[in-house]
C-alpha cells in the first residue's frame, strides 16, 4: 500500500517578510520525490478553485445496539492543477509550509502525460552544512559568485569525494574573501588571484590599519583550508 503524498501550503515568489499563509491555502505543493543529498524536490502545484463545495460523508452510528448508517454533508475545498499564466513571468522562488523553508525553481516546469506541470525545486538552505546567508549583506560585486560557490560546496558535501569537497571549499573561501576585500579596499584585482594571494594581500593591508587584527583569525582559517587543499 502506497503512502499518502506530502502536501505543503505554498507561495510563489513571496514578498518579504512573509506574514503567514491564508486558510485555506490558495496554492499547495504535492511532493512526488525528494532527494536529500541533492537538496531537490519534485512535485506539482495545485490552485484553489472558487468557493467551498459540499461533500457527502458517510456516518455510522450505533443506537441501542442497532447499527444505523446514513450520510451528512461537509464543506470541502477543491484544488485543480496549477497552470503557468501566459502573461506572468515564471516563478523563481517558492516558500513551502513556512517562511523559513525557501526553494528555488531549478528548471523550467515540464508538462507530463496528465497535463500537469512537474516542478523541480532546489533548497536555498544547506540543511545545516553551512551558515545561512543573508544575500543583502553581501557586496553586490561578487554576490552572485559567492552564492554560487557556496551552493556548489553544499551540493558536494554529502556525495563528493574529499578532493572535490576541498576544491569547492577553496573556491568558496577565495570568492568570499575577495568579495569582502574588494568592498573594504576597492581592489578588483583580488578577484583574479588565487586563495593564497588573496590571503597575503589582505594580511598586508590589515597590518597597516589599527583595530583590524580580529580579521586575522578568519585569514588563518582560510590558510589552513589552502594547505589542506594542497595535500588532498
Amino acid at each position: 500500500m502506497s503512502s499518502l503524498p506530502i502536501i505543503s501550503d505554498a507561495l510563489l515568489d513571496p514578498e518579504f517578510p512573509i506574514r503567514g499563509y491564508q486558510s485555506p491555502a490558495k496554492l499547495i505543493f504535492r511532493e512526488d520525490d525528494f532527494d536529500l543529498t541533492a537538496r531537490i524536490r519534485r512535485g506539482r502545484f495545485y490552485q484553489l478553485t472558487n468557493g467551498a463545495q459540499p461533500f457527502p460523508r458517510p456516518v455510522f452510528r450505533q443506537i441501542a445496539g442497532e447499527v444505523m448508517d446514513g450520510a451528512s454533508e461537509r464543506n470541502g475545498f477543491v484544488y485543480e492543477s496549477y497552470q503557468q499564466p501566459a502573461n506572468v513571468a515564471p516563478a523563481k522562488l517558492v516558500a513551502l509550509g513556512s517562511a523559513n523553508t525557501l526553494w528555488r525553481v531549478a528548471l523550467p516546469p515540464e508538462r507530463i502525460s496528465t497535463g500537469e506541470l512537474l516542478f523541480v525545486l532546489k533548497a536555498r538552505h544547506s540543511f545545516g552544512i553551512l551558515p545561512e546567508l543573508d544575500p543583502a549583506a553581501i557586496p553586490e560585486i561578487g554576490r552572485e559568485k559567492v552564492i554560487d560557490t557556496l551552493d556548489q560546496l553544499a551540493d558536494v558535501a554529502y556525495r563528493g569525494s574529499p578532493s572535490s569537497i576541498a576544491d569547492r571549499a577553496r573556491d568558496a573561501a577565495q570568492w568570499c574573501l575577495a568579495t569582502w576585500a574588494k568592498d573594504q579596499f576597492t581592489d578588483l584585482s583580488l578577484f583574479e588571484d588565487d586563495l593564497g594571494r588573496v590571503i597575503k594581500e589582505i594580511e598586508k593591508r590589515l597590518q597597516r590599519e589599527a583595530g583590524r587584527r580580529d580579521t586575522m583569525v578568519t585569514l588563518k582559517a582560510a590558510a589552513v583550508l589552502q594547505r589542506f587543499h594542497s595535500w588532498s
